[in-house]
């Protein structure tokens, strides 16, 4: 029964859907990797953190990040904990191989 008004002023990914009802939802698609944090213009306590990646490998269990079955070779790991930050390491995986952050 509320009218909303979701946007983001994130680097990535800008929009504005302007203000709508009830009824069907609105689709944003987002083409950049990066950070989208979201607000409503009308509710400010609602807010939403959506980390968008672009590969095969993005998972979390149990707070832990896992990556099953990665062939052997040098990868670029991209962390984030939060915020507005992400930060990378390179590292090289051959055969079954741990990584600790």
């Amino acid at each position: 029964p509320f009218y909303h008004s979701i946007y983001s002023l994130s680097k990535s990914d800008p929009f504005d859907i302007g203000y709508y009802g009830t009824g069907p939802g609105k689709i944003v698609a987002f083409n950049k990797p990066g950070i989208v944090d979201i607000h409503c213009h009308i509710h400010v306590f609602m807010h939403a953190t959506i980390l968008v990646v672009d590969g095969p490998y993005a998972v979390a269990k149990s707070g832990r990040y896992e990556i099953d079955d990665l062939p052997s070779g040098t990868y670029t790991l991209h962390f984030w904990n939060g915020g507005d930050k992400i930060t990378a390491r390179r590292v090289t995986i051959t055969g079954a191989t741990n990584v600790n952050t």
